[in-house]
């Protein structure tokens, strides 16, 4: 399964950021994002946008889009400010900023970044009648129009085959489909990023999750009336269709928290039905285009089939809805999943939906949480299909940028904790073998009951899920969660030697001993396996990071190696984790 369309980034970079002012016709000489930083005194990443309240007008024949509204946001900066920064695709252009009616002088430049299909964004620096101080909110009235069609620049620029471009950079509006996604794809409603260049290490990726997390629990309504009678569709948590005194249609959104994807609209020749319906839940709808309708009967089938793996107690809209192209790369947009409706294994299909499942009736403030224990659900999907290996696989094909970033560095202590990041493969891989780990240490009635029972508006503080979790498994936990949630010690490193075996004389039972040891910064409770002539033992270990414990397990058959880590707990290197057994007297 994918997730928010991460991008292959092929061959060499072949342009650097540009700096164009609006009024200029062409470019002027190449500069990094940290030299765009430079050239303007304005904090874009002091305001937080708290509200968007727009009313937009999508224009399918011109593919064009024009929005006016209010934006509320807060000086979450320490010092005042005077001036604040918006920014939308570069194919928009501002007209009006105004407060309380009075117009606000602004300059518009377009800045380099690969925030944007286009590759620039269009950015009005607002100078605000007086300083507003920290803490403070202020209300502007903001009004743009422009196209938005398909677009691959940024990654021409970089040398992107066109196939791959036209495939994950399918943003636009036509008579047959739109869709925006929002930060990362389309700014399609305002925002202030630091500009970031996809030839720039991670860099995009990084301020898009910046942005993601500071503002998941931000609000929107939005009115979208459009020259087509093609329905609107979005992944808000409230949606209405209403039909205006002209007799044409208004779909209004309101999003009570944008949550990591953001908000995203779609809409095209689409046909709806609801694939999964129960008591107290809303439904489960698939929004599909006509030419695929036999494919979609057989996926709305293993819908209103399919059992979810774990349950939260909340009632969240959920839909898959289909893209054009059998190519286009799936997207998930938290309740709402964008990808091509066709023919997919079953299998395949159930470990999709275990995620939707989950975000229908578990949402938490905490990504960890919220995106950790839906993947969970895949990885359990994967158990119940096929056992507890297919979903330790799972597990382990996510595993890699996972080695790759969580080094425990003592300066990402905080920063990379899953209460604190925001690099998705913490608060997605990271989260999804922590709920794996806590199943196994806690049991997994008192996890699927911890999840139940959760409750967002409760979870005031980072210990609440610890808390939960504890009562329902009368266990203490806090050793674990200091290592793998509230502080991030990267990850545990095991090696196993001095594997003894002594027989019994009388019984033929043997008793196997061995010493564990943890070079890696996070404790853990490990499975510990013993190969026999007749199968396999396990036992379970905890290790202390940084130390080592000693293993005895007792078998009835003559043992032959044994394991430390069937791959449950995730380590980089697992290829001296099997020692064979030596046999005493032999």
């Amino acid at each position: 399964m994918l997730h928010h369309a991460r991008i292959a980034v092929l061959g060499t970079l072949l342009c650097c950021a540009l700096f164009v002012p609006a009024q200029s016709g062409s470019p002027q000489k190449p500069t990094t994002a940290a030299e765009q930083k430079a050239q303007t005194t304005t904090d874009r990443e002091a305001f937080t946008f708290l509200y968007w309240d727009l009313n937009a007008r999508i224009q399918t024949q011109a593919e064009a889009l024009e929005i006016r509204g209010k934006l509320v946001l807060r000086n979450d900066s320490s010092t005042p400010q005077k001036q604040v920064a918006l920014q939308v695709s570069s194919s928009l252009r501002w007209a009006s900023v105004r407060q309380n009616v009075k117009v606000l002088p602004f300059t518009n430049s377009n800045l380099r970044s690969d925030l944007d299909h286009t590759g620039y964004v269009n950015e009005a620096v607002v100078t605000l009648p007086a300083p507003i101080s920290p803490g403070e909110e202020v209300q502007l009235e903001v009004a743009y129009s422009g196209t938005v069609s398909l677009d691959t620049s940024r990654l021409a620029q970089i040398g992107v085959p066109l196939e791959i471009r036209t495939a994950t950079d399918y943003d636009r509006i036509t008579p047959t489909f739109t869709c925006l996604r929002g930060v990362g794809h389309v700014l399609w409603f305002p925002v202030a990023i630091e500009p970031a260049l996809l030839g720039d290490g991670n860099r995009v990726f990084e301020e898009t999750g910046v942005w993601q997390i500071r503002h998941a629990l931000s609000n929107m309504k939005l009115e979208v009336s459009t020259d087509s009678d093609q329905p609107v569709y979005s992944n808000a948590q409230s949606r209405t269709h209403e039909t205006t005194s002209n007799s044409s249609s208004l779909w209004v959104e309101q999003w009570k928290h944008i949550d990591i994807a953001g908000p995203v609209l779609v809409s095209g020749a689409y046909q709806s039905l609801v694939a999964k319906q129960e008591a107290g839940h809303l439904p489960f709808a698939l929004d599909f285009f006509s030419e695929h309708e036999a494919v979609a009967d057989d996926y709305a089938r293993v819908i209103h089939e399919t059992l979810p793996t774990i349950t939260g107690s909340q009632n969240l809209p959920v839909s898959l809805a289909d893209l054009p192209e059998a190519s286009d790369t799936s997207f998930d947009a938290d309740g709402m999943f964008l990808t091509p409706i066709k023919p997919i294994d079953r299998k395949s299909l159930e470990v999709l939906l275990a995620y939707q499942f989950a975000h229908q009736t578990l949402w938490s403030p905490r990504p960890w949480i919220y995106e950790g224990a839906a993947h969970f659900a895949q990885a359990l999907m994967r158990e119940r299909q096929d056992g507890r290996a297919a979903g330790i696989e799972y597990m382990s094909r996510r595993l890699s940028p996972l080695a790759l970033v969580d080094s425990g560095a003592p300066e990402a202590l905080k920063t990379n904790s899953l209460i604190n990041t925001s690099n998705e493969v913490f608060y997605r891989t990271k989260a999804m073998y922590v709920w794996w780990m806590l199943r196994e240490i806690a049991g997994e009635r008192a996890v699927l009951d911890t999840l139940q029972q959760y409750d967002p508006a409760q979870d005031k503080e980072a210990s609440y899920l610890q808390r939960l979790l504890e009562k329902n498994s009368h266990k203490d936990l806090e050793w674990f969660f200091d290592d793998w949630v509230y502080q991030d010690r990267g990850l545990a490193e095991f090696t196993i030697s001095n594997a003894y075996a002594r027989p019994s004389i009388t019984n033929h039972i043997y008793l196997v001993s061995a010493t564990v040891d943890n070079t890696g910064g996070a404790s853990a409770e490990v499975p510990v396996i013993v190969h026999t002539d007749e199968g396999e033992i396990m036992s379970r270990l905890r290790v202390p990071a940084h130390g080592r414990s000693a293993v005895r397990v007792e078998v009835s058959s003559r043992p032959i190696d044994i394991t430390v880590n069937d791959g449950s707990v995730p380590e980089a290197d697992r290829s001296d984790n099997t020692v064979k057994v030596k046999i005493g007297s032999e």
